[in-house]
């Protein structure tokens, strides 16, 4: 069970205990709130508990009796606009629930393990539905028999059962966050240009994917949206996309390369966090706000767990990426000045038999740990190292000697 729904299940709880008791269908007891963003009343009607914001009302929770809802278009004359998070989470003796056509969103874990909701109809009107919203219930299921990608409204709210490869139509607006986290068969995804955004976790865990095209409509690519697609080698990022968000690429093991166009203006923190073999970050924009974090560009972590990176970033001179690289002691290379390997890996200053012996011990798999300066080793730049590297650095030295 993911942390996720544990919280959601707290939320449930919480909403379900503010319940007041009804009087010819709307509450006898009316409490103010007031939150850091705005100001809402709270009260209940029927079966259904509400926050009414003066000019929109969104329902808030159900009571476990109720079994056939109708969620009514306005209450006291202000209209019913949305369903919030849990509103009817657990509710498992709700069957059925009609929504009018006065809502615009439904919150996540909405009807979450409604485990006898067998009916729900989803107005036009409906135009963003949040992660798990149905998650668990019979017709959700029955959705997800009849196609793998559960699609509402040009939402995709569901893939988790998708396989193979997979291609999204054309002119679906949004996919929900988390819509294919921990989808282990999905080995490929095409995303129409229809869609803006790859929103929280959509693509979490999914763990033999290997390719995914992104559209230049794509603007953001919100937190943990690739985290722990430990198949992952490569992916290209268009230059649409402004920001990149937290943990988006976290445990991304398999990813070696990647380049963050200029348009991107935030790399947000643990976004590239341990990403074991990422060998090479090339960061276009001179001012890309780059998050104050060891962790945010890491391929590995000592004893201590500190985090580090023996990797190279490129970037242009005097920019964030230098400034960040610098920061942190890792590796940058100027735009346009890169380096020719020195073979000098253990960072003595000097290239001699001791680098040679050195690298021949990392690969007969010896005690080298951490080799900080192994870029300076890959004389074939490749961007690892090997025996054709040993095989070379000998050659120098010979060629040293001569």
């Amino acid at each position: 069970m993911r942390i996720s729904k544990i919280i959601a299940g707290i939320m449930a709880f919480c909403i379900m205990g503010m319940a007041c008791p009804v009087v010819n269908g709307v509450s006898d007891k009316i409490t103010a709130y007031a939150s850091s963003e705005t100001e809402y009343t709270e009260g209940t009607y029927e079966h259904l508990t509400y926050k009414n914001y003066g000019d929109y009302i969104e329902i808030s929770g159900c009571d476990e009796l109720a079994t056939y809802v109708i969620i009514p278009s306005e209450i006291d004359g202000v209209p019913v606009t949305g369903i919030g998070n849990s509103a009817f989470y657990y509710c498992k003796g709700l069957i059925s629930v009609t929504i009018p056509d006065s809502v615009t969103s439904i919150g996540d874990f909405a009807f979450g393990s409604c485990t006898s909701l067998v009916s729900v109809n989803i107005p036009d009107s409906v135009k963003s539905i949040g992660e798990y919203a149905l998650y668990d219930t019979p017709w959700f299921k029955g959705k997800q028999q009849q196609n793998p990608l559960v699609i509402v409204n040009d939402i995709l709210i569901d893939g988790s059962t998708c396989s193979g490869d997979i291609i999204i139509p054309d002119g679906i607006t949004s996919i929900s966050d988390f819509a294919f986290s921990g989808c282990t068969e999905l080995t490929s995804i095409i995303i129409p240009d229809s869609i803006e955004s790859i929103g929280i976790g959509v693509f979490s865990e999914c763990t033999r994917l290997i390719s995914v095209t992104i559209p230049d409509s794509v603007a953001i690519i919100d937190e943990m949206a690739f985290s722990e697609c430990t198949s992952l080698i490569s992916i290209t990022i268009p230059d649409s996309v402004a920001t990149i968000g937290i943990t988006a690429f976290f445990g991304c093991k398999n990813l070696e390369s990647i380049t963050i166009p200029n348009n991107v203006i935030s790399i947000d923190s643990g976004a590239f966090c341990h990403c074991e073999n990422l060998t090479s970050i090339t960061i276009l924009s001179p001012d890309c706000e780059i998050a104050d974090d060891k962790s945010t560009i890491s391929n590995g972590w000592d004893r201590n767990n500190n985090n580090y990176f023996n990797g190279t970033i490129y970037g242009y001179a005097n920019s964030t990426a230098q400034a960040y690289a610098e920061k942190y002691g890792y590796k940058f290379v100027a735009l346009g000045q890169e380096e020719t390997p020195t073979g000098d890996i253990n960072g003595d200053g000097e290239f001699n038999i001791a680098d040679a012996v050195m690298l021949n011990k990392y690969l007969l798999g010896g005690s080298c740990e951490e080799l900080s300066e192994w870029q300076n080793a890959d004389l074939c730049a490749d961007g690892k190292l090997d025996s054709f590297d040993l095989c070379m650095m000998k050659k120098k030295l010979v060629e040293d000697l001569v």
